[in-house]
């Protein structure tokens, strides 16, 4: 049975039992009562969903109440025909909506489980600025800045990661990659784009390669999310 409770403009969701396939969930134990599913992703043994609810309290300079929010589902304790789902919440009160490529999954940290990769546009910037950010195993490893919405007073709500603009990321074999604009006189035409290779040792991200390319020679982002 699904428990959910307000807790400060948000829901909080409790562990389940259901069926041990990711496809036995029903996806409406998978939100909170007051919530609405707006996506949902598989991977083995680990489901990701985002929703939305509604946040009445005022935010100065921001009158949307529309709130996003992911949470990840991992598989614990199976047993024959029932298993039990520990939920994690990754992402709590985003203004910006979570749809479609701004959740990835796939395995970053070599440990054999997806991570999930999140991009959050913000819905109110020009060029792609997003808030981009790994979790393994349900804690942020990578993506510690923060994009906020209000104009000032308590209540900024907003979303943590590596702030970007202009810049395509992605995975490739098991490693991050990055391909974002270099200097410019003008945010459209830099002079080059940088391209950046990052690989989890287990503790910390360390750099691989870091290639300057043309950008008319670019190919790169097409490969990733988003397009710059």
């Amino acid at each position: 049975m699904l428990a959910a409770v307000a807790a400060a403009g948000a829901l909080v969701l409790a562990p389940i039992q259901a069926g041990s396939h990711v496809h036995d969930l029903d996806l409406a134990q998978l939100v909170p009562s007051g919530g609405r599913l707006n996506a949902v992703w598989y991977a083995p043994a680990q489901v990701a969903v985002a929703w939305r609810y509604r946040d009445r309290r005022p935010v100065l300079g921001w009158n949307d109440p529309r709130r996003y929010a992911v949470t990840l589902w991992t598989r614990t304790h199976a047993h024959p025909g029932y298993a039990t789902w520990v939920p994690t919440t990754l992402v709590r009160g985003s203004p910006f909506p979570i749809l479609g490529r701004e959740v990835r999954l796939a395995d970053v940290t070599g440990d054999g489980r997806a991570d999930v990769l999140l991009t959050i546009l913000c819905s109110d910037c020009n060029h792609a600025v997003a808030a981009v950010s790994v979790y393994s195993n349900g804690r942020r490893i990578f993506g510690h800045g923060f994009i906020g919405v209000a104009k000032g007073g308590q209540l900024n709500p907003g979303v943590h990661g590596e702030v970007s603009s202009e810049t395509a990321w992605g995975v490739q074999d098991g490693d991050l990659w990055s391909d974002g604009p270099g200097p410019s006189v003008s945010v459209c035409c830099p002079e080059y784009r940088v391209q950046r290779y990052l690989h989890w040792n287990g503790h910390a991200w360390r750099r691989l390669a870091e290639r300057h390319v043309d950008p008319a020679r670019d190919r790169l982002p097409l490969q990733g999310f988003p397009a710059p």
